[in-house]
């Protein structure tokens, strides 16, 4: 404790400590304006991607819009891909299941096996098993957030679709639809 109150009372403590926040103002200063320039150009590119993204989100919603029996075809897409989800997490469930039985399988092999041979061909094969399953693993967790992503960016893309549908019928539900004139015609053509 007394060698912190003698470094503190050190006039070359104090010194260095002004001239490290003298040169940390002035690396502040000169970095500040690199920093603002890198912030915009990332800020432009996401502006950027983000509005293509809107505008081909638009353009799908137009489609959808003027084609109907494409939505049933997107909702059917939507539940098969939650069903390949949950194909997907119970495949993980079988190979970690499977993957403790062939653990206690070998550890059983290895506690009854008399022959050197055998025990080193069951080991050999039991590090390669484990291997083959951790990437099937790995393809089943790829598998789970692909399917995952694809799931969620179709619920946006139907939550876009039901705005746009529920604008266009709030559009033709006002009172200025439809036009007064076409109702006079329509009369005219059944007298």
């Amino acid at each position: 404790m007394n060698d912190i109150l003698a470094q503190l009372s050190s006039p070359v403590f104090w010194v260095c400590v002004v001239l490290t926040g003298l040169l940390i103002n002035l690396a502040s200063a000169y970095t500040k304006p690199a920093l603002d320039r890198i912030g915009s150009r990332i800020s432009r590119a996401r502006r950027k991607r983000f509005v293509a993204k809107q505008r081909r989100l638009d353009r799908a919603v137009d489609y959808l819009l003027s084609n109907p029996n494409e939505v049933t075809d997107l909702k059917l897409d939507r539940v098969g891909l939650l069903l390949g989800i949950l194909l997907f997490c119970l495949m993980a469930v079988l190979v970690a299941l499977a993957a403790q039985f062939l653990h206690e399988y070998a550890r059983f092999l290895r506690e009854y096996a008399y022959v050197a041979t055998v025990f080193r061909l069951i080991v050999y094969a039991e590090g390669w098993v484990f291997v083959a399953q951790g990437a099937l693993f790995v393809a089943v967790a790829l598998g789970i957030a692909m399917g995952v992503r694809r799931y969620l960016a179709l619920g946006t893309f139907l939550a876009a679709y039901r705005r746009a549908a529920h604008t266009a019928v709030s559009r033709l539900l006002t009172d200025d639809y439809p036009p007064e004139d076409s109702l006079d015609r329509s009369a005219e053509g059944f007298r």
